[in-house]
């Protein structure tokens, strides 16, 4: 898969900075590649960062599927996931602190139940930031975490990916790019979100 994903964008004119397929396990992992056979029932998050080979600029995308039917427990991970991506997009807008966003992410993310725990033992939660800039880099500021001190300002072009990874559940992350202005965030992305493939 990440072969394939690697030769379209090269296709398409650019190339892959990051494509990444993680299914069952490794998907509870924000930054596992993946590796091996991709189950059915099982969530895949798929994680494609092209550049532009003409332009140098960057784009980052995520979509978490499952192949078949998705048990409950994935189904109200990614419902969660998604309402929480569109309250980040929502929020977006000039004059707002970027950590404003990924605190309301995360009292999202609580409310629902979905608690973060970094202890001993696997990590589990919101262990990501809510998105952050993207442009010449692939990331780059403003970041949208709970310390930063950034505020966001027109023209800012936000990869917004909010994210939830439970071991014995699975990972569920949905990241699209935004542009921000004055009245709000029109989302550049065109790509369709479906848990069920």
């Amino acid at each position: 898969m990440r072969a394939v994903i690697r030769v379209a964008v090269f296709q398409a004119g650019g190339h892959a900075c990051e494509a990444s397929v993680a299914g069952g396990r490794q998907a509870c992992s924000p930054q596992e590649p993946g590796s091996g056979p991709l189950a059915a029932r099982q969530p895949i998050v798929i994680r494609i960062a092209p550049c532009s080979d003409k332009t140098g600029y960057h784009a980052d995308l995520t979509r978490t599927v499952v192949r078949g039917q998705a048990s409950e427990g994935m189904r109200r991970l990614n419902a969660v996931v998604e309402q929480a991506q569109d309250t980040a997009v929502g929020l977006s807008r000039e004059g707002v602190k970027a950590a404003a966003i990924h605190r309301a992410v995360q009292a999202q993310f609580n409310q629902a139940g979905y608690r973060t725990l970094r202890g001993p033992g696997a990590p589990r939660g919101c262990l990501h930031a809510t998105g952050h800039g993207i442009g010449l880099e692939r990331e780059e500021p403003p970041w949208l975490t709970a310390t930063s001190r950034a505020v966001l300002r027109s023209g800012h072009v936000l990869a917004i990916g909010p994210g939830l990874y439970y071991p014995g559940v699975g990972g569920v992350c949905i990241k699209d790019l935004v542009v921000v202005t004055r009245n709000g965030a029109r989302n550049l992305t065109r790509f369709e979100k479906m848990l069920e493939v």
